[in-house]
Parts: C-alpha cells; sequence; structure tokens
C-alpha cells in the first residue's frame, strides 16, 4: 500500500510496521467484529463443492505476435504520430529513451516499425529481468518441497511488484528475439509466475493483495500461452476461494452490485486494482477484440463497474485556494485522515491522499468515455502519450448527471440532493453517503453510519484517525467513532438488512435501512429524508427489554450550541468516551439545536435541529488529543486534528426515535429551518413536520422489515387531524400555498391552507375540513392503540446472578426470586421467551398467595440444544394479581445466556479487556497483547488476579509480558478465539477455548523462531484456602507408558493438577505431546514447538474428574451409568426419537425396533453412546411422501433458527426440509433442518441454525428432502439391522446432495458402526459421512437404487472401514471418496452396475488402500482419479486384489478401465484383474495414466481383453 508522510494522517507511520501482518489477518479481525465469522470460514472451507460460476477464458488471439499490438493497433499509432504534434513528441522522447537502452521503449518501437535496432536493447533489459540466473532464486524455491510447507516468508517482493512492462515487451520483441533468447526469457517469465501461483497457494493474503500477483500470472498467460497461467491467472477458485481467486474469479467474486470491490475503497486505488482492471481489459481486448472493459461476469461486475462506482460515491466539488478538488466516500480502514489531503478523491490537482486519477486515466484509455474525459480535463498536467493516455476530446466535455444510487448486496447508498450536472459545481449540493449493516473488507463497526457532505464542505467524515488502530485503543475501527446508533455503548455487528426501501424524485431523495442483528435483540430502522436545503433524519431502535441508547455524531466543524448556558462539564460518559476531552453535558426535554461551524478559509456551518423527547442527555466535546498521546506518546498530543463529537444518551428506555435536520449553509447564508416536531409516534412508524423559513415540510415513515403487503399505518394528531401512509410520505408546503407530495400517502387532515395538490407529480383531489387540507379516506375511527405493559413493581430477579455460562449443549439450574412489596397476597406466575435452540423447564413457574413482605423462590432449569453462539439474551415477565382480577403483566427483563465459549470486548476508561464468558471459566484478557491477568472458576471463585497467567519468550528475548512496548491482537467473538503479535513480530500465539478449557499454540506459518517458544507459568495464584499445591504430575517414559512422578522428574510430563485448599475446582494442565517441564513452586516452564501443532491447555477440574478431563476415561462408580435397553413396538420417526433421546439421557444403551414400517417425515438424530438395532430384514424405515417445494416469504439469515414460508399450509411442525436457494444450492451450502416450533404466519423455529444466506431474489425455497438417520457430532454409535427406505420411487420426491443428506448419513462423528442395513430407493446418496469423521464402520450393508452415489465418505473423514457391502443401481458412482479422506480401508465390496465410475477418488484424498473389491459392469470407468493439481492430488493409495471388469469406457477420449488424470503421486496398483470378461472395442487400456502422475506402479496385474496394459496420457 503506498504510504507516505500525511497520507491517512501521521497516524500511520507508527504502524507501518504492521502493515503486512495487519493485512493478511484483517479477515480473522473482521470475523471477530462480527460473531458470525468464525464458523463461516470452516463453512467456506468446505463449500469448495459449489459449483462456482462458468468463468470465460481469454479468446484465442485473432491476429499473430505481436499479441499486444494488432495491426490496427499499430496503425491508430502511427496515424496519430503524424497527425498530432503531442505524439510526435512523445515519439522523439521514445526514441531517444531506446537509444539510450530503455529496453520497454525499444520494444515498443519495434512492434511500431519492425526495425531490428531496437531488439538488442529490448532483449538485454529482459535478459537482465529473466536470464536463469535472475531468476534462479526463485526457481531453486520451487524446487523445494520443504519452503512452501515452511513459515510465511517476507513476500514483498510478490505482492507489490507487478512486472507488467516486462511481460509486454516480450510479446512486442517477440518476433525479433533469437529462438534462444525468446526460450530463456519466456522460461524466466513461466519462473517468475510459477513462483507467484505457488506462493499464493500456499499463504493467503487479502484481494487486493493478492490481484497483482494474479494480475501478474494472468498477463503472462496471455503473452505465452501457457495453458497453466491462464487457468490459474483468470478462473481458479482453489484452494482458498473465489475472492483470492483468479482474475475472472476475483472480479466475479469482489465487485458486488456490478460495481464496488467489497473492501474498504481506498483498497483498488492504492493497490491497483482499478488500474489493472482497466489494463487488462485493454490487453485482452487486443488479443481477441473483444470489450474486456465493459463486459460483465456471472453475477454482474465488471472494470466499467468498479470506475464508475468511484463517480458515483464522489462528493460536490470543493475549493481549497484556487484548487478544485472532488472528494470519494470513503469508509474503513483508510478513510478521511489527518489534514485535508488525506482522504480519497476522485480529483485532486496537485493533492495528496488516495488518489483515483490513475485509474480514471486508465479506464478512458481503454474506454473512451466522455464521462471520464470529463473529470480527467480538470486535471492541469494531464497529459496524453502513444503508451497509456488517451487525448482528450478536442472540445470541452460537460461534467455528467449525478444520480442517486443503492448497492443492495454490498450495503451502500449515495444520496445526492441534485442529481443534474450542476451538482458537481453548484456549491449547493447535499451529499449523504451511507453504510448499512453488511460487513466487507477492512472494514470497522461502522453498520448503519452515515456521511454528510454540504455547502462544499464534508461535515461529518467517517474519520480514520489511525490507520489499523490497535484494538487496545478502541476508537477508530469502533463504533463510537463513526456518525450512527450504540446500544449499551457496545458495536455493532454485521447484520443483512431486512427492510431496505428508497425512492429517488426531484423533491426528495427517500431511504430507509432496517435491520434485526446489529445490536442483539434490537430492531432499528434509519430513514433519510434528504430535500434540497436539508436532510432528515429519523433513526429508530427497538427492544423488548430496557437499553441505554447513544445517537452519535462526529464533525470538522466546531460545536455552537443555541443554548450555551445549558451545557455543563460532565464526566457521565467518560467511562467509554474517555478519548474525548472537555465534555459538557445538557438535559433536554424540549426540542433543541446546535451548529457545526467550520471556520478555516472556506466557513461554512450545519445547523441540526431534534425533535423534543424527555429524558434526553446531550453531551458536546473535542477529542484527538487523548488519542494522539495514547497513540504516540504524552508529547505528541498536538498530532491530530480535533473533531466535535455529539452523543445524544437516552437510558433505561425499550425503544426510541431520534429525529434530527441537518442543513449546510455556505458563509453568509441564514439557515431556513426553525424546528423540527414529532407530530405522532407508532411502534411501527413516525409523522414528523419540519418548519422553515418559506415552507413546511411533512415526512411520514414506517419501521421495520419490508412487508409483502404493507398495511396503511394511521396517525393520529389532535383535533381529528391524521395522515395515512403505507412505507414513506413526503409533503412540501410553500409559502405561496403549493403542495407537493412524494410517496405513498392514502389519507392526510393537515393545517394546510388551500393551494394546488400534486401527488408523485399528477394534481391529487382534495377537500377542505375547518381550517385543514383533507385528501383522500378520513382516518378510521378505531384505530388501535397499541398497550404497553409497565415495569414489574415488587423485585423479580435471577440467581446466581449475572449470566449462565452454557456449553452448546448442556444444562444449568436456577432459581427466580419474588419478593412481595405491594402489601397484599401476591398471586401469578412467570413466562420466558427463548430463542431457538435454548429451552426453559418448566416453561412456566407458579407463585400463589406469597405474603406481604415474604419471598417466593421459583427453580427452573436453563437447558441448550447447539443455540447460536455466544451471547443469547432470553426474556422473562410476570403476570400478577393480589386479588381475584386477571393479572397484570410485566414488561420484559433479562437473562442472559453465553452459549459456548464466547469473549466480550470491555472498555472502561484507560482498560481494554477481553473478557472470556465460559463453561467452567471465566477469563480477562488484555487487548493490547492478549496477556491474561484473571481466572475464576464455574462458581466464580478468583484464582488469579492482576499477575500474568502464562508469559513467553524465545529462550533469552521477552515476547510476551507485562512491560511489553508493541502488540496487537485478533479476536474472534464466538466460539471464543485471541490471535496474539508477539514483541518485535517474531511469532503469533493462539489462544482458542472448548469444553471448558483453553489450549494455547504457535501458529506455524507465522513463527520466525528457530525451533520452540518457551513459556513460563509464574503461578501467583489466589488460595485463601491456603498454599496451593501439586496434587498430581503424570509423566511419561518413552515408551508411552504414564506414571505419577514429582517435581524434577526427568520424564517428559503430559499433565498436571493444582489443588487449591478448600476449594470446589482444581486447576489442569495438559501437554500435548509431553513435554519437559520445570516445576518452580505453583509455577512451570516449558517449551513449545513452534513448526507442529503442539499445545498446553488448561481449566478446572471436580478433584475427582481429573482423570477424565485429560482424556483418561476413569470415572467413579457412583456416577457411572449402565447402558439401558429400550424397545419399541411400533409407532413413527417420532417413536424412534423419542427412544433415542430417552436412550441418551440414561447415558446411552440400545434402542430395539420391533419388525414392522415405521413412517419418517424428519431425519432420526442419533445421541452418544446410543446403538439403534432393527430386526434383520423386517424392519424398515420409510420415508413419508415429500411435499410440494415452496419459497421463502422473508430471506433467511446465515445463523439463524428461524424461516417463514410464502405458504405454510402444507408443512408442520416436525416435517424434515432443505432450504437453499439459487446461490447456495448445492453441497455444503444448504441446510438441512426440522421445523421445530409454529411461530404463527408461515414462521417455523428450525432445530438448527441455517448454513448460509438464502434470499427471496435468488428464488429461496423449501424442499421437502432430509437424512433418514443421522448423527452430528456424535460419538460411539451404531445403526444395524434396519431396512432404510427412501421415496425415490413415488410419484413426487426431493432430492438431497451427499454433503448435507443421504438414507444414513453423520456429519463430524467418531466411533461410528454401520452394519448389516439396506439402503434403498433414497433420492440422493445412500451412506455419507462427512466433516472429519473418524473410525466409521460400514460392513456388510446392501445400498441399492438411490438417485446419487452409492457410499460417499468426504471432507477430511479418516482411519475408516468400508467392506463387504453391496452397492448396486446407484444413480452415480458405486464408491465416491470426496475430499480429503485419508488412512480408510476399502476391502470386499461389491460395486455392481452403478450409472457412474464403480470408484472415484481425487481431492487430497490420501493413504487408502482398497483391496479385494468387485468392481463390475458400471457405466463409466471402473476406477477413476479425478483431475486435480498437484496440491490436491490424491496421493499414495494403494489398489491390490480387486477385480475391476465390464465396465463402460467412459469419456470417447480416455476409453479405460481405470484413468488417472492430474497430479496423483505414488499410486500403486498390484495384483488386480483388469478389463473385460471377453473381447470387445470398448476399451484401448486397462490403465489411462496422466503424465503428471508420478510414481505410479503397476505390479502383477491381470489385464483382460484390452489393447494397451498401461498407456500415459499426452500433455
Amino acid at each position: 500500500m503506498k504510504r507516505s508522510d500525511g497520507h491517512y494522517g501521521a497516524g500511520i507511520l507508527p504502524v507501518m510496521k504492521y502493515l503486512l501482518l495487519v493485512l493478511t489477518v484483517v479477515l480473522v479481525r473482521q470475523s471477530v467484529l462480527a460473531a458470525d465469522k468464525k464458523s463461516s470460514l470452516a463453512e467456506d472451507k468446505k463449500s469448495s463443492t459449489k459449483e462456482e460460476p462458468a468463468l470465460p477464458l481469454p479468446g484465442e488471439p485473432k491476429h499473430g505476435r505481436p499479441y499486444l499490438m494488432p495491426e490496427a493497433e499499430r496503425q491508430r499509432i502511427r496515424g496519430l504520430i503524424a497527425r498530432e504534434g503531442w505524439a510526435k513528441q512523445d515519439y522523439e522522447q521514445l526514441k531517444k529513451k531506446a537509444d539510450g537502452g530503455d529496453g520497454y521503449a525499444a520494444a515498443f518501437l519495434f512492434a511500431l516499425e519492425r526495425d531490428a535496432k531496437y531488439v538488442p536493447a529490448a532483449t538485454k533489459w529482459l535478459l537482465g529481468k529473466f536470464a536463469p540466473h535472475r531468476v534462479k532464486g526463485f526457481k531453486d524455491r520451487l524446487d523445494d518441497p520443504k519452503f512452501f510447507a515452511g513459515a510465511r516468508p517476507w513476500m514483498g517482493v510478490i505482492l507489490y511488484r507487478i512486472e507488467a512492462e516486462q511481460i509486454i515487451a516480450f510479446d512486442w520483441v517477440y518476433d525479433g528475439l533469437s529462438a534462444e533468447n525468446r526460450r530463456t526469457i519466456r522460461d524466466g517469465l513461466l519462473v517468475n509466475a510459477r513462483y507467484r501461483m505457488k506462493a499464493m497457494d500456499a499463504w493467503w493474503h487479502t484481494p487486493n493483495l493478492v490481484f497483482k500477483p494474479t494480475f501478474v500470472v494472468a498477463l503472462t498467460g496471455l503473452v505465452t500461452r501457457d495453458r497453466e497461467c491462464l487457468e490459474w491467472g483468470y478462473r481458479r477458485t482453489k484452494p482458498h476461494g473465489a475472492h483470492i481467486g483468479g482474475y475472472f474469479a476475483v472480479l466475479n467474486h469482489m465487485l458486488r452490485d456490478g460495481g464496488p470491490w467489497h473492501e474498504a475503497p481506498i483498497y483498488p486505488i492504492d493497490h491497483k486494482g482499478l488500474i489493472l482492471s482497466a489494463q487488462m481489459s485493454r490487453y485482452l481486448g487486443l488479443v481477441d477484440g473483444q470489450d474486456w472493459f465493459r463486459r460483465e461476469m456471472p453475477d454482474g461486475g465488471s472494470p466499467r463497474g468498479l470506475m464508475d462506482y468511484y463517480i458515483d460515491t464522489a462528493y460536490p466539488m470543493e475549493k481549497v485556494g484556487s484548487t478544485r478538488r472532488i472528494r470519494a466516500a470513503s469508509y474503513g480502514d483508510g478513510s478521511t485522515g489527518t489534514g485535508g489531503g488525506a482522504d480519497l478523491f476522485l480529483i485532486y490537482p496537485g493533492g495528496g491522499g488516495s488518489l483515483v486519477h490513475d485509474g480514471l486515466a486508465e479506464a478512458y484509455n481503454v474506454s473512451g468515455d466522455s464521462r471520464y474525459a470529463a473529470f480527467l480535463a480538470l486535471l492541469p498536467d494531464y497529459k496524453p502519450n502513444l503508451l497509456n493516455r488517451r487525448p482528450l476530446p478536442s472540445k470541452p466535455v460537460p461534467l455528467p448527471a449525478a444520480p442517486s444510487k443503492v448497492w443492495p448486496s454490498y450495503g451502500l447508498a449515495m444520496l445526492r440532493s441534485d442529481e443534474s450536472p450542476s451538482y458537481w459545481t453548484s456549491g449547493d449540493a447535499i451529499a449523504v453517503f451511507q453504510l448499512m449493516g453488511q460487513g466487507y473488507g477492512h472494514d470497522h463497526r461502522d453498520k448503519f453510519s452515515l456521511t454528510l457532505h454540504g455547502a462544499g464542505r464534508l461535515f461529518y467524515p467517517d474519520y480514520n484517525a489511525i490507520q489499523y488502530e490497535r484494538p487496545s485503543i478502541g476508537w477508530t475501527m469502533n463504533s463510537v467513532a463513526h456518525n450512527t446508533l450504540l446500544v449499551d455503548e457496545q458495536d455493532t455487528r454485521n447484520a443483512e438488512p431486512n427492510g431496505l426501501r428508497h425512492d429517488f424524485n426531484p423533491d426528495v431523495k427517500f431511504l430507509a435501512t432496517s435491520a434485526s442483528g446489529v445490536f442483539e435483540g434490537v430492531d432499528q430502522t434509519r430513514a433519510l429524508s434528504l430535500a434540497p436545503e436539508y436532510l432528515l433524519d429519523v433513526f429508530h431502535a427497538s427492544s423488548r427489554i430496557p437499553h441505554t441508547y447513544d445517537y452519535l455524531l462526529h464533525s470538522f466543524g466546531q460545536a455552537e450550541p443555541a443554548r450555551p448556558g445549558a451545557f455543563r462539564p460532565s464526566d457521565a460518559m467518560k467511562r467509554r468516551f474517555w478519548l474525548v476531552d472537555d465534555q459538557r453535558t445538557a438535559k433536554e426535554s424540549g426540542g433543541w439545536s446546535v451548529d457545526f461551524v467550520l471556520k478555516d478559509e472556506t466557513p461554512a456551518r450545519l445547523r441540526l435541529h431534534m425533535a423534543a423527547q424527555p429524558g434526553t442527555q446531550v453531551t458536546l466535546g473535542r477529542w484527538g488529543n487523548e488519542l494522539a498521546k495514547l497513540a504516540y506518546g504524552e508529547k505528541n498530543a498536538g498530532l491530530l486534528p480535533h473533531l466535535t463529537m455529539l452523543a445524544t444518551r437516552r437510558s433505561g428506555v425499550r425503544q426510541t426515535a431520534f429525529i434530527t435536520t441537518h442543513e449546510p449553509t455556505r458563509a453568509g447564508e441564514k439557515p431556513r429551518i426553525t424546528g423540527v416536531t414529532k407530530l405522532a409516534q407508532r411502534p411501527d412508524g413516525v409523522l414528523v413536520r419540519v418548519d422553515a423559513a418559506d415552507f413546511t415540510d411533512y415526512v411520514a415513515v414506517r419501521f421495520g422489515a419490508d412487508q409483502t403487503v404493507p398495511k396503511p399505518l394511521h396517525f393520529v394528531i389532535a383535533n381529528d387531524q391524521f395522515a395515512s401512509i403505507t412505507d414513506y410520505g413526503y409533503l412540501r408546503v410553500k409559502k405561496s400555498g403549493e403542495v407537493i407530495g412524494r410517496g405513498d400517502w392514502s389519507g392526510f387532515q393537515l393545517p394546510i391552507r388551500a393551494g394546488r395538490f400534486t401527488l408523485n407529480g399528477k394534481q391529487a383531489k382534495t377537500t377542505r375540513k375547518g381550517n385543514d387540507l383533507l385528501f383522500g379516506e378520513p382516518a378510521p375511527a378505531d384505530i388501535p392503540t397499541v398497550a404497553v405493559a409497565g415495569e414489574c413493581p415488587f423485585p423479580a430477579t435471577i440467581a446466581p446472578s449475572g449470566p449462565l455460562h452454557m456449553f452448546a449443549r448442556g444444562r444449568r439450574d436456577a432459581a427466580l426470586e419474588i419478593k412481595n412489596t405491594t402489601g397484599k397476597p401476591l398471586s401469578g406466575h412467570v413466562e420466558f421467551s427463548t430463542p431457538a435452540g435454548v429451552e426453559i423447564k418448566p416453561a412456566r413457574l407458579d407463585f400463589k398467595s406469597v405474603a406481604p413482605g415474604e419471598s417466593a423462590a421459583l427453580p427452573f432449569t436453563v437447558q441448550t440444544g447447539d443455540p447460536a453462539k455466544g451471547k443469547q439474551t432470553l426474556t422473562y415477565r410476570v403476570f400478577w394479581t393480589t386479588d381475584d382480577s386477571a393479572p397484570t403483566r410485566t414488561a420484559d427483563q433479562p437473562l442472559v445466556v453465553y452459549a459456548g465459549p464466547t469473549l466480550v470486548k470491555e472498555y472502561a476508561n484507560r482498560q481494554a479487556n477481553y473478557v472470556l464468558h465460559s463453561p467452567k471459566l471465566t477469563a480477562r484478557f488484555a487487548m493490547f497483547n492478549g496477556l491474561c491477568s484473571h481466572l475464576a472458576d464455574d462458581d466464580g471463585t478468583v484464582r488469579l488476579d492482576g499477575s500474568p497467567l502464562f508469559t513467553m519468550s524465545d529462550g533469552e528475548t521477552p515476547l510476551l509480558f507485562e512491560k511489553q512496548k508493541a502488540g496487537y491482537t485478533w479476536p474472534i467473538e464466538a466460539p471464543a478465539n485471541i490471535i496474539g503479535d508477539a514483541e518485535k513480530h517474531k511469532c503469533r500465539w493462539q489462544a482458542f477455548f472448548y469444553g471448558g478449557r483453553m489450549s494455547v499454540r504457535l501458529i506455524p506459518e507465522w513463527s520466525r523462531l528457530e525451533r520452540a517458544a518457551h513459556f513460563e507459568i509464574p503461578g501467583r495464584w489466589k488460595s485463601p484456602g491456603g498454599p496451593p499445591r501439586w496434587k498430581r504430575i503424570v509423566g511419561v517414559d518413552e515408551k508411552g507408558k504414564e506414571s505419577d512422578v514429582r517435581p524434577g522428574t526427568k520424564l517428559k510430563v503430559t499433565a498436571a493438577e493444582l489443588e487449591f485448599p478448600g476449594g470446589k475446582w482444581n486447576l489442569a494442565f495438559q501437554f500435548q505431546p509431553p513435554q519437559h517441564v520445570t516445576f518452580e513452586g505453583t509455577g512451570m516452564k516449558f517449551s513449545v514447538n513452534s513448526f507442529t501443532k503442539d499445545n498446553w491447555q488448561l481449566g478446572f477440574v471436580r478433584p475427582d474428574g481429573f482423570d477424565v478431563w485429560r482424556g483418561k476415561k476413569k470415572q467413579s462408580a457412583r456416577v457411572k451409568k449402565q447402558p439401558v435397553d429400550i424397545h419399541v413396538k411400533a409407532g413413527d420417526g417420532r417413536a424412534v426419537q423419542s427412544a433415542i433421546d430417552k436412550a441418551a439421557e440414561a447415558g446411552g444403551g440400545t434402542v430395539h425396533l420391533a419388525a414392522g414400517r415405521y413412517p419418517v417425515s424428519a431425519s432420526i438424530y442419533l445421541r452418544n453412546n446410543v446403538r439403534l438395532v432393527g430386526e434383520p430384514g423386517k424392519t424398515v424405515l420409510t420415508m413419508t411422501p415429500a411435499k410440494t417445494r415452496v419459497r421463502l416469504a422473508n430471506d433467511g439469515k446465515r445463523f439463524v433458527r428461524q424461516i417463514k414460508l410464502a405458504d405454510s399450509s402444507n408443512y408442520k411442525v416436525g416435517d424434515g426440509v432443505t432450504i437453499s436457494d439459487t446461490k447456495n444450492a448445492t453441497g455444503f451450502m444448504v441446510t438441512t433442518a426440522t421445523l421445530a416450533k409454529d411461530l404463527g404466519s408461515g414462521a417455523f423455529a428450525l432445530d438448527t441454525h441455517l448454513r448460509f444466506d438464502y434470499d427471496v431474489s435468488r428464488d429461496a425455497t423449501v424442499r421437502s428432502a432430509f437424512p433418514i438417520v443421522t448423527g452430528w457430532k456424535v460419538n460411539d454409535v451404531a445403526v444395524e439391522n434396519l431396512i432404510v427406505e427412501g421415496n425415490r420411487t413415488q410419484s413426487h420426491t426431493e432430492h438431497i446432495g451427499g454433503c448435507r443428506g443421504g438414507g444414513i448419513y453423520f456429519h463430524e462423528c467418531r466411533n461410528v458402526l454401520v452394519r448389516g442395513c439396506a439402503v434403498r430407493h433414497y433420492n440422493g446418496d445412500g451412506i455419507s459421512f462427512q466433516w472429519n469423521s473418524e473410525k466409521v464402520t460400514v460392513e456388510d450393508c446392501t445400498v441399492e437404487d438411490n438417485s446419487g452415489m452409492g457410499i460417499h465418505p468426504g471432507s477430511d473423514s479418516h482411519d475408516s472401514l468400508v467392506r463387504r457391502n453391496t452397492v448396486r443401481r446407484n444413480g452415480n458412482c458405486g464408491l465416491f471418496v470426496c475430499v480429503a479422506v485419508k488412512r480408510c480401508r476399502f476391502e470386499d465390496n461389491r460395486l455392481l452396475e452403478n450409472s457412474g465410475m464403480g470408484i472415484s477418488i481425487g481431492s487430497r484424498s490420501t493413504d487408502n488402500t482398497f483391496s479385494g473389491n468387485r468392481i463390475i459392469a458400471n457405466t463409466k470407468h471402473g476406477i477413476e482419479f479425478r483431475k486435480e493439481g498437484d496440491e490436491t492430488g490424491a496421493h499414495r493409495n494403494r489398489f491390490e486384489r480387486n477385480i475391476v471388469l465390464n465396465n463402460g469406457p467412459g469419456d470417447k477420449k480416455e476409453k479405460a478401465a481405470i484413468v488417472i488424470r492430474g497430479h496423483h503421486h505414488d499410486v500403486i496398483f498390484h495384483q488386480n484383474t483388469i478389463g473385460h470378461e471377453k473381447p470387445t472395442d470398448k476399451l484401448h487400456a486397462g490403465i489411462l495414466v496422466s503424465p503428471h502422475a508420478t510414481g505410479f506402479q503397476s505390479t502383477e496385474n491381470q489385464f483382460r481383453h484390452v489393447k494397451t496394459d498401461v498407456a500415459r496420457q499426452k500433455e
């Protein structure tokens, strides 16, 4: 990234040393800030099976060399030289350069003139770059297999050096080179490219960085026509995903809504994404004649769209002295910075910052678009040249129109009060840029934030005070520094909007954005109405429980309140806003106003009016001074400019609406707005009046999610006055009496004198009613009012106090205490509302006749079943009475549950910590460097407070310690995870949390240590009951035998238990693998290897639970449960599920199903330690008929456990379903679930969360498809002697792929047995086990007549056994060995008459053995190795004693019994029988082997009736 002093401010220099470190893990930081992203990384890795859109490849050249200067281009340039003076002058300069040895100029002139005199200079220059000795370093690394498996090296050469000129020059001078030099240079180019390819495959980076080496490889492929470079450079999506894939893959994935790059907008400028995409478009067009600049990718993106985005988000022109500049909207990392020149500028002659000039010039060069020329004409130094600068038109071109625009999937909007060309230059236009709720690359916690530009000035910036600010500072990247809403002083989260409505017309630009999830449990709507003179901002938030809401603005202007005397010095907001100096606070119950005044050489002011609301606290202050001292030291307090902060707070309320007008004016102009009034408010909308000197405006808006068929909103004012809308309405009442209306008014009666009324450009009929103007139908006489529940008048509190820490599947006991302070006997009950996956038992708590002054304790149990990870807020309400009348309902109160380990940010004055909420463990970590200084057990007993839990060194130099000077952390909220950067960036360490424990390791690819990191646990514990002592230390000898040892042992230690006298919990440590540990009192010292997955762990255990905790299953007899036997004689799937659940609750056992048919309408879920056993050949689980698929009524959002159906008439609770849309349609992208609860109006709660977003715009649907018998994350289960029967043979059936379904399906399971089962007629795969399943045995089963694969192991499953199965007549492969299946055995199976291959293998599936299988009469190849690259090949697989006969020939070009495509190494075929039983012309070869399959062996095989035993494919 381009950086210089002042570029984004002085703040950039002290953090330059973090640049590559921060860039390459920024996605981790983003995922932390949004709680949903951690699991998405794993899901996205698995979703590589998703079918990618068809991406193009460059067309074949339409002409010979040089490809990049076809004859038409050559003649165009020669014509310019002949006609234009500037061209002649540039031509002469190029000749001088070439004569002076400039190889690039020489190559250009050779291509232009075909004069051999230019060849020597070009050749010398190119050989100086690409001769063997020049690329030897890259070549040596390519030849070293260990290099790319090691730690990440310095990659500046790859990420920042583009070298496009050399690649282009090679093409220009190609025909003039000798054969030897041509070959040498080409080889050097390919080494250069392949080193980039290998490095990018090994070490991922952010998209803006990867795009440059991708460009180099793609351009190399374009010029050399090397197929590997072309495929990798243009179309790759693996191994890290399309967002950092090939050129076209990146354009398709990163350019959202047809234009903007999905990272903060400086990155395509500073990292040349815009320039490179325009240049590539030109080069591609020169090669094949197509318009690649305008051509859209499958998802709509194009280089032209990217260029237009910067115009579409540009603000009106600013004047700085005699200079005119145009600022573009900026946000996230690299937004508006220190000084007037530190920002993103479309045009800034002679200025600094991130300048779009070069990208604009390249876009104009390739397209000739006159709109680009109009802006380039504002640059005095723009000069055409023959290489890449097109001349401007001879006549001036006017600036283009400036329409308002929305980018809905990215979550951006630009509102412009004037959309005509005068927008740019009039000085009167207002521009408002809003971010919605979605996340993006390099983002901040800026959701629902806006920036405002007016009167030629930027008043409300998105101010990036410190680039890549440390989380411990907690300002620049946090929500407190943005113009948005804060709830309880927390940061905003990423959340897809559930409502987006806009109407841009000549009178008003209206935009309303709604979301639920920016803050947990809060629904919010920001409705903007931009009139020519001002912005009306209505920011509404509502929740079932009380919150503190802060409406925040930050301005370059100084604050001048209308009533300065009302403001007094205050520390009311110092806890979170401690960086704000000179805080002054006023209590306002009426309307109020403040001016933000810019007093520099271009003075202007903005007046803000806020509508009255009792209980409003207004705080003003200035910030920058304390922030500069914190970041740069006490002596640098003046390093940052000061901004004004306005914080408007309303505390302890469940809903509120901040209603403000913002009116910018130039010097000498008087503001016109005199006030803003809330006329009427409902829970779902508000009606507002804006008063001005010469007009009155009325604005009505609806709050909340989009509605399929919105119902009218009626607002009642007074004196029979009313207003009715559907979504929004805007009225301008001019002083002349003319009334202009926009929106969907259905009626109103307002105090407007008679005048002409036009609605949406058409005259509308009105009548008079007294002094009011009446339009439409009168308001209904019985407009319902919404009852508001009151607060509970007596204490109703939860014990234990504070949040409940839960496992994903677990239970906790609690109690609610009712204390009767009413003075009368009190009766009633308590009800709870719980999110999906959380249950309260009993659901209702009753209390009766509690005497005055007495209390009643109401016990209950909280139970979790895989809810959404992280913080979950349950609510409860009391229904009470003191007599026999109907109970009174109170307002809701919160009960906080943390589902699984969760990190919560805690900012308190100058302290910044991560607080870990986890079952059995609570801890606090410093945000600065990750040091843990607080540890408490499950009962809240503190065992460490103020001292570090552990420190780290390299043996000599401290790396993680209390006085550390430089540090950085990247947290993930849920499931909790912290990555820390050690002193001097020598390594990165990671602490992750699971199962009530903490595990610490080094990250190998970020380690620069020679071997090991040295850890010290000081052991300064808190133990009021007496000094702690080592209760047990477990050592292990060289043979792995364990024994109890004492401190000082020479054996390696595998675990240790520290006992606190009188405590209920001990502290346990474990080392994986065992380590040499030095015990010093109650502390320890040990080392952990930096380049392996070695780790150490700690957690609290009961005094008798140490061995269980460390995985040695020694459980005391008093708690051990005996397996149970449960017999089910008849019923359906629900009866089977009930029996399984009962067995699991008893600790495990066997569920016996009697002979008979059991209809199954949803998945039967296995539980830990449960066997499901039928009577052989007699017990049938049969899938019920499929229901007609239906569309979703609303978008389904990832991690939400709820959907709404457009038509729910055919679906009910208990139905199994699959949810998908056209984007997330296959593989792991779909969600399988059971409808768990009917929420009414077509909405259902699900038994699991949605795995991806499913959008109505992408035809999101629910279909009746599910695995029949399944296990998710279960261990020690068995399925035996069952017939599992799908509904494929019925008239209506729905398909589901093997990644999420199967007749029998397992997901991340261990120790599984499937024996003696038959799976048939299932519309999908027969048996599938996925996602790191381990030790799965499938034996003696029949899998037949299913539509998909027969047996489908995949997704990192390993160490499993598939044997003695008959797999026949399935609609695809008999055995499909999918992704990364390792160390499995496939023995003595019969794979017969399947419609695909007998066996298909690929995608990193290694070290498997296939023996004794009969692979006969399958439609395609008997055995297929799928086409893979070197990194994804199926290596070291062994096939022996198999019979592979009478299988189809497969592809016409690959007529063989067995085909091995791509890079599969060390594959062995031994003693197999291969071919046909009888002579046939179908097979040309027994085994057809790729030339890239090194180490292939064929020994002692018997080939029958084939022309060639083993044949090698051609390149």
